[in-house]
């Protein structure tokens, strides 16, 4: 069964309260992302051929459950392409925030970043939106946008 969100408001966030378990057996903070390296690489060098880009290489050897399968080098090509492209508009034209969204089939609110507020606590799990918070805390912002979410009593 998928949980069901409740939208409860909008509000910047601490880049750095923010938690993702993407690639993380246990979960961790956006800083111990693995994505995050990959933007800084897209940050300071941003003319390097794609495949040259550790983000190319771990597509090739990334499986993607969405995709069910491994990515092919024109796959991986058109993912590194489009993540540069991201990093060079928000670094030139800052971060423009998504306020149209939708529940999808799984659950999740797209396409805003989005985050799941925690009871009890301060950090905030990354619904949607990782690639674009990783961006972002490669290229120093402190807070970002989010629509933010709690799980539905009923």
């Amino acid at each position: 069964m998928i949980p069901k969100l409740k939208f409860f408001k909008r509000e910047e966030v601490e880049i750095e309260k923010l938690f993702t378990y993407r690639h993380h057996d246990n979960g961790g903070l956006i800083q111990d992302y693995k994505y995050v390296g990959f933007m800084k690489e897209f940050v300071d060098f941003p003319d390097k051929k794609l495949e040259e880009y550790a983000y190319f290489k771990d597509k090739l050897n990334t499986y993607n459950s969405d995709i069910k399968g491994n990515y092919t080098p024109n796959l991986a090509s058109f993912y590194t392409n489009r993540t540069r492209e991201i990093v060079k508009d928000i670094k030139d034209n800052g971060y423009r925030e998504v306020k149209e969204w939708e529940i999808n089939k799984a659950g999740r609110p797209r396409p805003a970043v989005a985050g799941l507020v925690k009871e009890d606590s301060d950090i905030i799990e990354i619904l949607n939106g990782h690639h674009r918070c990783s961006i972002m805390y490669a290229l120093g912002y402190k807070t970002i946008p989010m629509m933010l979410f709690k799980m539905s009593k009923k």
